[in-house]
């Protein structure tokens, strides 16, 4: 804030409001596309609400704090990859605004391999270290080895999800808002229809199973509607 403050009063920029007649179209362009990244911000809240409650009902307090271990490491792998998203979403509006796809394809590929770049060293971080995850929190000694049993699950599953955060970046950067929408909420909808189902038949192990198999659904839409547009 302070250096946004400097460059305004370097530049000598007077700062006003536009007319009030123009604020229900200007912020109804912006809402159409702010809906997606909102979606990706709120998702992963879902996802804990909904683990924290199908954990009680098939296990217990010990299970909870093994899935809080482990959503703490693996969110720190869903920021940078929502980062490499929200990063290049600049520059592919930049090249749609200039019709020049090609580029803004370009822009895209180098996001994907950063982001599976970025997986396979969190992956490979995280896997390493898994039987100290759960120390490093001060979970039990139970807990904590149901942390490493349980976290290569979603880091499985990563991947996907690396795959997914960028085509959704490259959607609602594209203007192609309802593929972007779809692709935000196909996650937690699948997390509700298996939290549903899948317990019924491997209880607690199907709670677990959850979330990746969720994750590599979203990843199916998402590669299908990368193909309906390319």
């Amino acid at each position: 804030m302070l250096a946004a403050i400097a460059f305004f009063l370097k530049k000598k920029a007077v700062l006003a409001l536009p007319p009030l007649s123009t604020f229900p179209e200007f912020f109804g362009s912006v809402s159409k596309v702010a809906a997606a990244p909102f979606g990706l911000a709120i998702s992963p809240i879902l996802t804990i609400i909904l683990m924290n409650r199908f954990l009680l009902l098939y296990g217990n307090e010990q299970d909870v704090a093994a899935y809080s271990c482990i959503s703490y490491v693996v969110c720190i792998a869903y920021l940078l990859l929502q980062g490499v998203g929200d990063g290049s979403q600049p520059l592919i509006s930049k090249y749609y605004g200039e019709t020049n796809i090609n580029h803004a394809k370009a822009v895209r590929r180098l996001a994907y391999e950063t982001s599976f770049a970025i997986t396979v060293v969190c992956m490979v971080a995280l896997f390493v270290m898994r039987n100290f995850v759960g120390l490093l929190f001060g979970a039990s000694s139970n807990a904590s080895q149901e942390v490493a049993v349980y976290l290569p699950l979603f880091l499985a599953a990563l991947p996907f999800i690396s795959f997914v955060r960028v085509t959704t970046s490259y959607f609602y950067a594209t203007e192609k808002t309802k593929l972007s929408y779809a692709l935000v909420f196909a996650e937690p909808v699948f997390q509700l229809i298996l939290f549903l189902f899948l317990p019924l038949g491997l209880d607690l192990l199907g709670v677990w199973l959850t979330v990746p198999l969720a994750q590599v659904l979203a990843w199916a839409v998402s590669f299908c509607a990368k193909c309906s547009v390319d």
